[in-house]
């Protein structure tokens, strides 16, 4: 099973560097780290020179596309049957992320996305309006279903985008 990651940027370099440290920690379990800058106006476009290697794909956009239209641009370039989204200033927890991706994608193919337990990096909690069931204390390690999921962090099958579609280009931030 191919997984790749997809990060969208706009103005936050310094976040974005620290993210990419993180995530590459995590690499030999990916295939491709596809990173979509927004046109930003900051130095994002010279930490990206910095950062640049064999399997980490830059795309410039013209102009900034937003959140989910960054993301889109990414996740439609992925050729992998899985693809891991996090925000730029995001970073992984657990040991083995891509690991416990293949693990769940492998062991369940009606599963379309599963989101990450997203811990907020001030209070190293998980807030309740990033969490998508009722108890973020008692259910924070638990894996159950839901109707809808954060985007800060999460996984999606490329052949459940095929069918369903990508996410709407207008869609702003938290819609």
């Amino acid at each position: 099973m191919k997984v790749d990651l997809v990060i969208a940027t706009y103005n936050r370099a310094e976040q974005l560097r620290e993210t990419l440290a993180n995530v590459r920690q995590f690499a030999v379990g990916l295939n491709t780290i596809y990173v979509v800058n927004n046109n930003s106006t900051d130095h994002t476009k010279q930490v990206l020179r910095e950062i640049a290697d064999h399997n980490t794909v830059v795309i410039n956009n013209d102009r900034n596309l937003g959140a989910a239209g960054g993301k889109n641009v990414g996740l439609r370039n992925s050729t992998a049957d899985v693809i891991i989204v996090i925000d730029d200033d995001a970073l992984f927890c657990s040991d083995d992320p891509v690991g416990r991706v293949r693990e769940l994608f492998g062991g369940d193919e009606r599963l379309g996305v599963a989101q990450f337990s997203i811990i907020n990096f001030q209070t190293r909690r998980i807030l309740k309006y990033e969490f998508p069931g009722d108890d973020p204390e008692r259910m924070g390690k638990e894996t159950f279903e839901v109707g809808y999921f954060i985007g800060a962090g999460h996984a999606l099958r490329k052949s459940m985008l095929e069918e369903v579609g990508y996410y709407p280009d207008d869609f702003g931030l938290y819609a």
